[in-house]
């Protein structure tokens, strides 16, 4: 089913969340619909029975529902990112430390820890990796923590409780965006926005179609009452959100902006007004015809203005012949010339 996006194609995520409020408020919340309907699969029957507004409730519930139910991006997510990041920074620090120790043991078994708890990712550091990224890496951070001889040299630089930080910062990172190991691991934290913003668009399209037909057929009355000031929530919404549909709207003139002059058509009522003279407007009485817009005179001779247009083109010429440096052909014979013919004969 294709249906126009009316301009919710640039609402955000957050703006279709932020809608719940209003469906919950009046005059949506005046339309009964049964939780039994906002959950699973909904029975075919149920939904041919249904009434058009309730119908339309149920639709924008579920889709709103689906965004919110989604926490990744939000603020929770953000806060284990930072604590994630954090870590990685403290355990830095500690080997760099441990680097520069005055005693050799302490030296080298930073200088191991270092490349095997932190490998270099780049010029920008693990901080700026991806939600996913962080994990996979804190996750490959743990498997070498384990190793034996890595767990020694933890111990010896009194590293346990920071590395044991670090281990629960990913697994509260991984655990907030839904991730698991091996070939199991559940969609991205992207693809489930994209395709949670497009269901919301798809549902707010499809009933902001269902009002605006209805409205066109229905008569005046309590029901179209309701349904305009439901109408309006949505308009509401695109409001906030002005896109391509609002700036082409916008650029698209609705008046003309010029006028075409009358042209003469031999009529006697037509006025002959001269050249620079006001235009004088005529009220229109009703039943009676619309008199012709006046015509201005031809103007036959030059006028000053006109000449002093002429002054500087004309200097312009004589200036760009004087620099032109033309070949002339010889229209005389020359003496040389004559003479030669002087010899032949």
């Amino acid at each position: 089913m294709v249906t126009r996006q009316y301009g919710y194609g640039v609402v955000t995520l957050e703006g279709y969340k932020a809608f719940a409020s209003v469906l919950d408020a009046a005059p949506w919340s005046n339309i009964p619909v049964s939780s039994a309907l906002l959950t699973g699969n909904v029975d075919p029957a149920v939904m041919t029975g249904m009434a058009v507004l309730p119908w339309c409730r149920m639709t924008l519930l579920r889709a709103v529902q689906i965004a919110t139910n989604i926490t990744h991006g939000g603020p929770v997510v953000t806060d284990l990112d930072a604590a994630w990041d954090n870590n990685q920074t403290r355990l830095d620090l500690f080997i760099a430390a441990a680097e520069r120790s005055p005693v050799p043991a302490e030296q080298a078994a930073g200088t191991r820890l270092r490349a095997t708890l932190l490998p270099n990712v780049g010029p920008q550091g693990v901080t700026h990796l991806s939600y996913v990224q962080e994990v996979d890496y804190g996750r490959a951070q743990q498997g070498q923590a384990a190793l034996p001889d890595v767990h020694a040299d933890i111990v010896l630089l009194g590293l346990s409780s920071v590395v044991a930080q670090a281990s629960s910062a990913t697994k509260a990172l991984a655990d907030a965006i839904a991730t698991t190991t091996g070939p199991a691991r559940k969609t991205t934290v992207s693809t489930e926005q994209r395709v949670a913003r497009q269901g919301c668009t798809h549902a707010f399209s499809v009933v902001h179609d269902i009002l605006l037909t209805a409205l066109a057929m229905s008569a005046d009355g309590p029901a179209r009452t309701t349904m305009t000031a439901l109408f309006q929530t949505l308009s509401d919404l695109l409001s906030h959100y002005p896109g391509p549909r609002a700036v082409a709207s916008a650029t698209t003139p609705t008046h003309p902006t010029a006028t075409t002059p009358a042209t003469p058509t031999g009529n006697a009522d037509v006025t002959i007004v001269p050249a620079g003279t006001a235009t004088p407007t005529t009220p229109v009485t009703p039943g009676a015809a619309a008199p012709q817009a006046p015509v201005q005179a031809p103007v036959t001779a030059p006028t000053a203005p006109r000449r002093a247009r002429k002054t500087p083109k004309a200097v312009h010429t004589r200036r760009a012949r004087s620099t032109a440096k033309p070949v002339r052909k010889p229209t005389k014979k020359t003496p040389a010339t004559a003479k030669k013919r002087t010899k032949k004969k």
